[in-house]
């Protein structure tokens, strides 16, 4: 399953709770470094944030192949939750394998049809169920 979030705490790799590899340098630094973690408290705290970060992030339906479409059901529900991760246009289009005119002009049709005039709106209208944003 692939789950999104518009932002991570840290870069990290955790491999089946036996070791981490977390990022310790900032991103914009030239010679990226990383620290290695082996079991220990520390490990734990980073297998605990991981499954916060994971609670909080919005599941997609499908692999990017599988939601290009979102005039489908699935697809439009992966366009909503790239969305409302808070996710831009640009990387939406990335994501799906759309360009970024196509992933516009499907929010402006999600808004369109469900009153909306804000991003923030289509997720209220989708979380009170109203005026068919997930509906085909």
């Amino acid at each position: 399953m692939a789950r999104v979030v518009p932002e991570l705490p840290a870069g990290l790799v955790l491999v089946d709770g036996r070791m981490a590899l977390v990022r310790i340098s900032r991103l914009e630094e030239e010679q990226p470094t990383a620290v290695v973690l082996h079991p220990s408290a520390l490990l734990t705290a980073v297998e605990a944030l991981f499954a916060e970060v994971w609670k909080r992030a919005l599941p997609l339906g499908g692999a990017p192949e599988d939601c290009a479409d979102t005039n489908t059901s699935a697809g439009r529900e992966d366009l909503v939750a790239l969305l409302l991760s808070g996710l831009t246009d640009a990387a939406i289009a990335r994501h799906l394998g759309l360009s970024r005119r196509t992933v516009q002009r499907r929010v402006a049709e999600l808004m369109a049809r469900s009153g909306a005039r804000t991003r923030f709106q289509i997720g209220i209208h989708l979380a009170r169920g109203e005026n068919g944003v997930g509906d085909g």
